[in-house]
């Protein structure tokens, strides 16, 4: 675990330090951006992996099929997640928790699981970086419950993995979620950030214009 998880500390640690050398109001757009940046980048190269070796073998319309199963499902929450960021936060917090009482569950099982994912491939893996890519989205509207989200959801079976199986699994999940928990991360400091200095904020005069950001709590959720 520690060799998944230390070039994703060092990723965070590059991308979160060097915007504190800008203004305080500054900072939570450019950690929002960054993490959307890396998630779209790296979350798209991990995509586009697992759907060419699902097309490898099986291959065919069996591919077809379990690409679909997970593709459809993340590309309707994306939307639900952009389009209407109040009941996407909702339902994204019930996906996750539900996938990771799954990992819990598929963790449980130990040998098990283990030989029927050898045959039919990573479904938990898959399915939590599937549950993870509408995070992204969401945390355009809301980065501090996408950031928490997707640590938690990232961070969670691959500890559990880790304590059951130290030497097995740990390598393709990490694979799988080290997008999210990078991305997480800056999402959270994003949130945290802009609690304090809200999108819209301005020094000029000491006062800031009356636009709502929707992780304020009180605010009216619409974007400003």
């Amino acid at each position: 675990m520690i060799g998944q998880t230390l070039p994703a500390i060092l990723i965070v640690l590059v991308l979160a330090l060097w915007p504190l050398a800008l203004p305080p109001e500054r900072r939570g757009r450019i950690w929002r951006r960054q993490g959307f940046i890396w998630f779209s980048l790296v979350g798209g190269f991990v995509a586009l992996f697992i759907i060419g070796e699902t097309f490898s073998d099986p291959g065919g319309l069996q591919a077809a099929a379990w690409v679909s199963m997970w593709v459809v499902p993340a590309l309707l929450l994306s939307w639900l997640a952009f389009s209407r960021p109040n009941e996407g936060a909702i339902t994204l917090t019930s996906v996750c928790a539900l996938t990771t009482a799954f990992n819990v569950w598929a963790i449980a099982m130990g040998e098990w699981w283990w030989k029927f994912e050898n045959e039919h491939g990573p479904i938990s893996s898959i399915a939590t970086f599937a549950a993870t890519v509408p995070l992204g989205v969401l945390a355009i509207r809301k980065s501090w419950i996408a950031g928490w989200l997707l640590v938690a959801t990232a961070l969670i079976p691959e500890f559990l993995v880790f304590l059951r199986e130290p030497q097995r699994g740990a390598i393709s999940l990490g694979f799988l979620t080290t997008p999210g928990e990078v991305a997480g991360v800056l999402f959270i400091l994003a949130g945290y950030s802009e609690r304090k200095f809200p999108r819209g904020f301005t020094r000029i005069g000491g006062t800031q214009p009356p636009q709502d950001y929707p992780d304020i709590p009180g605010s009216t959720g619409k974007a400003a």
